[in-house]
């Protein structure tokens, strides 16, 4: 410093970083089935390990794409007299396998979202089964970081019974770590508020009622969609030709 003036003078020096750093305040962590996962075999047993990614693309790579649906379309032609034409039935949401994690994370992406933890507890399969979130919801408590604790797939279960207690676990733990917060999903208000409706872990997690609508639409493969035409069974590749 140039001092102009005689006197005494005091020059604080910082020895120090900031005290305060800059961190990530809402990382979710996703657990769910994948097209395909790394899970580490411990002594012959599958541990569903959480992985941290930062993009869907390495969501992709690591846990793979969305499952293929099996989709039944019904084709009928419409009489003359009535307008003719053809009349195409479509299949809605319902009767589709649940598995709709890719789906979530791929809406957290598109959003804005930055980093979050992906828990595969198995591969895709044809139900369904709560018991095989728990492995991974307690593999989860292992990881600091993740904040957010999100379950797409609980609210497809075939019995909410198990779709609700795996949320009372869940908040269970966030109560226990002090550190994160859950993210329920519902089908009815009744529903949720019969399930889950005491406890001093309610305030460790927020419900979001009714479910979004979005323009996404399903995966699909030429080997999953059936098509009946006028009562007859055609292929994909005849309706391209």
């Amino acid at each position: 410093m140039n001092f102009k003036t005689p006197g005494a003078y005091i020059q604080e020096v910082a020895s120090l970083p900031a005290s305060v750093a800059q961190v990530e305040t809402a990382i979710p962590a996703f657990i769910g089935y994948t097209e395909k996962n790394t899970n580490l075999e411990v002594d012959g047993i599958f541990v569903p390990t959480p992985v941290r990614i930062t993009s869907m693309l390495e969501y992709i790579e690591i846990f793979g794409g969305p499952f293929n649906e099996s989709v039944s379309v019904n084709v009928t032609t419409n009489p003359i007299e009535t307008g003719g034409g053809l009349i195409v039935d479509v299949p809605d949401g319902t009767a589709f396998s649940g598995h709709n994690m890719y789906y979530a994370i791929q809406l957290f992406f598109a959003n804005g979202g930055g980093p979050c933890y992906i828990v595969s507890v198995a591969e895709y399969i044809g139900s369904l089964a709560s018991g095989d979130f728990l492995t991974g919801l307690k593999e989860l408590e292992k990881e600091d970081e993740p904040t957010l604790t999100v379950i797409p797939e609980a609210v497809n279960f075939s019995d909410p019974v198990g779709t609700y207690n795996l949320y009372k676990l869940a908040l269970d733990q966030a109560e226990k770590l002090q550190d994160r917060f859950v993210i329920i999903d519902t089908t009815t208000a009744d529903e949720l508020r019969d399930n889950l409706s005491s406890g001093s872990s309610l305030k460790y997690g927020a419900a979001y009622f009714p479910n979004l609508l979005t323009t996404m639409d399903y995966a699909f493969g030429e080997e999953t969609v059936s098509v009946q035409f006028d009562g007859a069974s055609i292929t994909l590749e005849t309706i391209a030709n």
